[in-house]
């Protein structure tokens, strides 16, 4: 696998509206401020959240009478990684490091978990020397396996919708930034064929989740034993 750059080999007759593109960035984000709500906490009612839904669709309510949303680091990263992706046209390992640490210390109040914080810290005092490094350290060199990856990898499946293979690729190199652990990368893989599999679906049937979740099932399974081989 390249860790430095990759070039786009996305299909110049690709079709995908940029609609879908953009509700799949904004539902992200939605989802983010919406779930910070309720972060932290082990019984959610689905009162809660529908209540919440009543009020930000209610158009008689001023903005000063809702809830305030505010993105977290989940959107602070995503952001970072299309910006980079779109900034070099290509996947392009340090430039994506240097966003991150630049977002974190502009604005580290968004909810970073302490691991990535040392890894953001290091990156920084190394001037980004080795974009990978950090995170190989990490838990006795056997790298973190939280979400970090997952949670950020939606512009991936977009900028490499065309290529499965070159996406992934992309994904686990973005995701080993920051998360080395197996779990973590695979974790990560499996939210990028997530997107990637709503992305290119019928737009004409509603998707049934069942077989949605089946098939995402079985490309997982033959990328992990894959992985696993290697």
């Amino acid at each position: 696998m390249n860790t430095t750059s990759t070039s786009s080999t996305q299909p110049k007759d690709s079709k995908i509206s940029v609609d879908y593109f953009i509700g799949c960035l904004l539902g992200a984000l939605l989802g983010d401020c919406i779930g910070a709500l309720f972060e932290g906490q082990q019984d959610v009612p689905m009162e809660s959240v529908e209540d919440l839904f009543q009020d930000l669709t209610n158009e008689d309510l001023t903005l000063d009478q809702l809830v305030p949303l505010e993105f977290t680091d989940d959107t602070a990263m995503l952001k970072s990684v299309a910006e980079s992706l779109i900034r070099n046209k290509c996947f392009n390992a340090r430039d994506v490091a240097n966003t991150f640490v630049s977002e974190y210390f502009e604005s580290p109040k968004r909810g970073y978990g302490g691991s990535v914080v040392d890894v953001f810290v290091k990156l920084k005092k190394d001037k980004v020397s080795d974009p990978f490094q950090p995170a190989r350290e990490q838990f006795n060199g056997s790298g973190s396996y939280g979400n970090g990856g997952a949670m950020r990898i939606a512009p991936v499946a977009l900028f490499a919708h065309g290529n499965i293979e070159h996406m992934l690729d992309i994904a686990a190199q973005t995701t080993k930034i920051t998360h080395t652990h197996r779990l973590a990368v695979h974790g990560a893989l499996l939210q990028t064929l997530a997107v990637h599999q709503a992305l290119v679906a019928d737009k004409s049937k509603l998707i049934d989740t069942k077989i949605f979740l089946s098939e995402l099932k079985e490309k997982m399974k033959s990328i992990e034993q894959n992985l696993d081989e290697e």
